[in-house]
């Protein structure tokens, strides 16, 4: 094993700003700045041009920006040692220079600037339009500060009043500039609008103007959330110790986050707002033409995650590589990450990629990714120039241990523990939320031996005959008689991950079919190197592509189901009876399929532009996956266009996964206790 995974064993016992990143075209692309003035714009420090940082010196292990004492947090992290708590600061602190949404923002026109969604003045409405949670640290504020902008008063001016979006100074800003097109009213208001610049021979729209803060974003956007033992009181205004940092954000819309300026009546619009709640689209830039918003990950048990050795291309400068032991080159001890398991280079790559995703080397990303939109052909983006051309990268692998060890730290969130209303005051265990009959729990845990853990338990037979590619070897008498026996043992489910993490082809599990396709650690493509030789040389096109099956633990916290989070009832409450209450009718319908709505993400009686289908106009209910699809197909290669055309035309998105549907309805009912105690 290599020294992360043995640090990961070691600590148990329990289990076996850009600098020199220049690589686009030119450094107007680079930096994007029209202004002449860029070319010399002083970087500008704390205290001096702007008026939130004055003073400001705080920092948790160089990161800037405060993180909350132990004791304020939830009594889950009151334990936390100082390698954690570096841990946690990465993850909730650390967020690239900013570049990577200004580049949004300017290719989008304006459209996507993340700067206006922040006036303090909505503070109140945040969490019901788009899921998010507002900093407790920060207050409403209505007062205009120096450049126009209404932000929240923060305890850590680097919050921008949103737990995971950070607020850092523009070294690029230009006072001139900004008062020419009159401070915000100018950024965020007409974008065919432009404005005559001092100094400038040509005018320009306000979008294009460098404005004074750069929001940047931390892991906390999608994975922080309501403690589901400890949930807020007041959803607008939570506290330290009603917060999960790795539970994953169920409800978090970023789809309506990202189309918050965009017209109703635009195609993009509409491809957006069918995006389900708790789901990120984490190839929307590094696209490979399906769209596939996928759940996101919740963290726990990541001490009992299994771990699989696999082949590595040569030279990818890996810290977790090591010689393969029949000398055939680079080997590595890695986990299954992502929905279709191929982010699988070792835990390094599966943190660095994470946060090169969302705004760190924004140059290698963008330049990787094919050029901002632009469909141009990717390209692997390099770990090797990322180690010796972007700092923030550099500082991100001297993190990752700790990130690694706070991440393990998690554990999960017991519904036999919830308080009966989620009032701090009141005693656990006072309600019972899960029945306490010895039998049915039992009934229950049979159930599950011989339907669900063949997958679902990394607690796991020797078997050299199983095949994830041959149904008929996983329920087998000898199989079941094995799992019939560990699920009665009482540390089945503590130390368990609840997910074997092999990687099933989907044309088999049955789910729709779109994450499943993703090409982007494929060889050539921009996630190569944080893929392993061996997940690329699977046949992806001929099985349909695949899906690793999820952990259940936290499973009563986390409905709606499925990859996509589109199997059941999404009502958008953190109360304990409202996660129950989806958990129920999601439950219910995966194990009745017939029960289920059949959905189909439509464009909603959108007029469909002929330049996006090229069927000429039309009023109609139109599958999103089709038309979001379709005009790509053309001038791809044909690997890529085979997939595009199974996406497409796999439009129900509450399909598949019938395991467990054959069941008396006692046995489901006594597996559905079961699952309660995940």
């Amino acid at each position: 094993m290599r020294p992360l995974i043995t640090a990961l064993v070691s600590i148990y016992l329990v289990t076996t700003g850009i600098s020199g990143c220049s690589t686009l075209q030119d450094d107007e692309e680079a930096t994007g700045c029209k202004l002449a003035s860029c070319e010399t714009a002083p970087v500008v420090s704390s205290g001096n041009q702007y008026l939130r940082y004055q003073a400001f010196t705080d920092n948790v292990a160089g990161i800037p920006g405060l993180l909350p004492a132990n004791d304020q947090l939830h009594s889950d992290y009151r334990d936390l040692g100082e390698t954690e708590r570096h841990g946690l600061a990465a993850w909730h602190l650390f967020a690239g220079d900013g570049r990577y949404l200004q580049a949004i923002s300017r290719v989008s026109h304006g459209t996507i600037n993340v700067l206006s969604f922040l006036d303090s003045r909505e503070r109140d409405t945040r969490f019901e339009r788009y899921g998010v949670f507002n900093d407790p640290g920060c207050r409403i504020n209505t007062s205009v500060d120096e450049f126009g902008l209404v932000l929240d008063t923060c305890d850590d001016p680097y919050s921008s009043g949103l737990l995971g979006l950070r607020l850092k100074p523009n070294p690029a800003f230009n006072q001139v500039a900004w008062d020419a097109i009159g401070q915000a009213a100018g950024a965020f208001g007409d974008r065919d609008k432009k404005y005559q610049i001092p100094g400038e021979d040509e005018a320009l729209h306000g979008w294009e103007v460098e404005p004074p803060y750069l929001p940047s974003l931390s892991c906390t956007i999608c994975h922080v959330s309501a403690h589901p033992l400890n949930p807020p009181r007041d959803i607008n205004n939570p506290r330290w110790n009603e917060l999960a940092f790795t539970i994953g954000n169920q409800y978090f819309r970023e789809g309506a986050f990202l189309g918050k300026n965009v017209s109703r009546g635009d195609f993009t619009h509409q491809v957006l707002d069918s995006q389900a709640p708790g789901t990120s689209d984490t190839s929307r830039v590094a696209t490979d033409h399906i769209f596939n918003p996928s759940a996101i990950n919740g963290i726990a048990n990541l001490r009992y995650r299994p771990v699989f050795t696999e082949r590595l291309e040569p030279g990818t400068h890996n810290p977790d590589s090591y010689p393969c032991d029949d000398n055939g080159g680079e080997c590595v001890d890695t986990f299954h990450v992502l929905k279709q398991g191929d982010d699988s280079s070792g835990p390094a790559g599966g943190i660095l990629r994470v946060f090169i995703n969302i705004g760190a080397c924004t140059d290698q990303f963008i330049a990787a990714s094919g050029g901002l939109f632009r469909g141009e052909q990717q390209t692997p983006i390099s770990r090797k120039r990322l180690h010796r051309g972007c700092s923030e990268y550099r500082d991100l692998e001297a993190r990752v241990d700790d990130i690694l060890s706070f991440l393990t730290y998690t554990g999960p969130y017991k519904l036999q523990d919830a308080r009966v209303d989620g009032s701090a005051a009141a005693e656990p265990g006072t309600r019972e939320w899960i029945t306490s009959d010895a039998q049915v729990l039992d009934r229950g845990k049979l159930a599950f031996a011989t339907n669900c853990a063949t997958c679902h338990s990394s607690i796991q037979p020797a078997d050299p005959n199983y095949d994830t590619h041959n149904p008929a070897t996983w329920f087998t008498e000898e199989r079941n008689s094995f799992f019939s026996a560990a699920v009665m043992r009482p540390d089945f489910i503590s130390a368990n991950f609840l997910s074997d993490d092999r990687r099933y082809p989907n044309r088999i599990i049955g789910t729709h079919a779109a994450r499943a396709l993703a090409t982007n650690a494929r060889k050539g493509h921009i996630w190569e190197e944080y893929s392993s030789a061996t997940y690329q040389q699977l046949p992806l096109i001929e099985d349909g592509g695949y899906y690793r099956p999820p952990s259940l633990i936290n499973l009563w916290t986390s409905a709606p189901f499925l990859h996509n989070n589109e199997l059941g009832l999404y009502n958008g409450r953190v109360d304990v009876a409202g996660r129950l209450e989806a958990f129920e009718d999601g439950i219910n319908q995966l194990l009745n399929p017939d029960q289920r709505r059949g959905k189909v993400r439509t464009t909603d009686h959108f007029t469909l532009a002929s330049n996006a289908i090229n069927l000429g106009i039309l009023k109609l209910d139109f599958p999103i996956f089709k038309t979001a699809v379709i005009d790509k197909w053309a001038n791809k290669k044909a690997d890529s266009a085979t997939q595009r055309l199974i996406a497409a035309n796999d439009y129900q998105v509450d399909q598949g996964h019938s395991f467990g549907s054959q069941l008396s309805a006692e046995d489901k009912a006594a597996l559905v206790e079961y699952l309660k105690t995940f």
